[in-house]
């Protein structure tokens, strides 16, 4: 999205359209800083949870089946999601796809994160196992993990919401 940036307002202009152009511009730049951001931490986690997957041959791990999916080895459940947050966050780097239906699939994703900690916390699963059982490894690690995920859970929803309200209502005829 480019805009069309002029220094100093030309004749015939609307004076109403000159001042718009800094919201324009912040809004702009607000969209693209979170998109980019938001794709770095789904990035970050994905891979992360490739790692705990792949690199941890705890039999917990292998044989525990999650407090909400009960009926999905955790494992499996942790290696599908990294790959699908792997999948998205390089969607949104490389997709040429508009700023709005980019916010949309993170607005899609974080419900879906939100909804998880919620049964998790209702069904009594104590801690997340998002990043599998770090805790077996070091109950300090375990709980920094748990803190940056919530940290990142409250990024996306704080910028989904900012999005939401710079964004508005569409236009009739923009995407």
């Amino acid at each position: 999205m480019l805009i069309d940036m002029e220094i100093y307002p030309t004749e015939g202009k609307d004076i109403n359209s000159i001042k718009s152009l800094p919201r324009k511009l912040a809004t702009y730049l607000f969209r693209k800083h979170f998109i980019d951001c938001s794709s770095f931490l789904l990035l970050a986690t994905g891979f992360i949870k490739i790692l705990v997957f792949s690199l941890n041959k705890d039999a917990t791990l292998r044989t525990s089946f999650d407090a909400v999916f009960y009926w999905f080895p955790l494992r499996s459940l942790i290696g599908i999601t990294g790959g699908l947050e792997i999948l998205l966050g390089m969607y949104l780097i490389y997709s040429d796809s508009s700023e709005r239906v980019k916010v949309t699939l993170i607005a899609w994703v974080t419900t879906g994160f939100l909804s998880y900690r919620l049964a998790n916390g209702v069904l009594g699963g104590g801690h997340c196992s998002c990043l599998g059982h770090l805790e077996s490894i070091s109950a300090i690690l375990g709980k920094v993990s748990d803190i940056f995920l919530v940290g990142a859970l409250a990024y996306f929803v704080c910028g989904i919401a900012l999005n939401v309200w710079l964004l508005g209502r569409p236009q009739h005829g923009q995407t």
